[in-house]
Order: C-alpha cells, then sequence, then structure tokens
C-alpha cells in the first residue's frame, strides 16, 4: 500500500529536507512559560510564608534550622516522615516535610522553564527575533 496523508507527506519531507515546515506554536509556548512564570512566583511566596514560620520557632528547634540550611531541611523532612512521636519541640503550625516537599516542586517547575527559557532564547537567535516585531509601549519589563 502507497503512503497517504501524513505518512505521504514525511516521505516527501525525508527526501527534500526543504519542504520540513513546522509551526512554532509560539503563543501557546509563550503562554506556557508565563504561566510557569507565575506559578513560580506562587512558590516563592509560599517558601517565603514557610520560612517565616520557621523563623518564629524557638531558636533551639529544628523547626527554626529548616530555612537557614538545606541540609536541616532535608532531614527534618525525612526524619519528621520516619518518626511517628516527633515530640513538643515541634512548632504547631509547621511540618517539616512541608518546606522540603515545597522544594523538591520548585525544582520542577523551575528545570521545566529554564529549560523552555533556554529554548524559546535559542529559537528566536535562529530565526532572528526582534524586539521590534511589537510595539514597545505595550510591553512593560518585568523583574
Amino acid at each position: 500500500m502507497a503512503p497517504i496523508g501524513t505518512h505521504l507527506y514525511a516521505s516527501h519531507i525525508v527526501r527534500d529536507n526543504s519542504l520540513s515546515v513546522y509551526r512554532k506554536f509560539g503563543v501557546l509556548n509563550t503562554r506556557n512559560i508565563l504561566y510557569l512564570q507565575s506559578e513560580l512566583a506562587d512558590l516563592e511566596q509560599q517558601l517565603q510564608r514557610l520560612d517565616a514560620k520557621a523563623d518564629s520557632a524557638d531558636t533551639d528547634n529544628d523547626i527554626w534550622a529548616i530555612p537557614r540550611s538545606w541540609r536541616r531541611m532535608r532531614d527534618a523532612g525525612i526524619s519528621f516522615q520516619e518518626s511517628k512521636d516527633v515530640g513538643p519541640n515541634v512548632h504547631e503550625s509547621v511540618d517539616p516535610r512541608d518546606s522540603w516537599n515545597l522544594m523538591l516542586k520548585i525544582r520542577r517547575v523551575l528545570k521545566e522553564y529554564s529549560e523552555l527559557l533556554t529554548l524559546k532564547s535559542s529559537s528566536c537567535q535562529v530565526s532572528h527575533c526582534s524586539r521590534q516585531s511589537a510595539p514597545s509601549s505595550s510591553l512593560a519589563p518585568i523583574t
């Protein structure tokens, strides 16, 4: 049976690379980057709130050390998961696992965000993107 439809088109592209035309989905990609950016900003605020709660704990409490040391955050999250009796030292409003789990989520989202920004940047370099393509008055700098 002879190729038909997409299979036929793919067969032609393989033989003649100049027929290789793909849609970039620029608006969708940019929108996705903006959503990831918003999600990261929200996750950052959550982490800051957890840090503030931990900071209000007694300084001799393991919870107080969580935002000050990656190792303490990791160890507190792991030991809390393994222990059924967390004892009287634990600050009532702070679950040691929260900071650790949130940081793991931030890593995943940040990795996706950074990879997309890198792809977008390299895509713009290849296609010679210009900031002049959009009216400058409609763009506000983001910090």
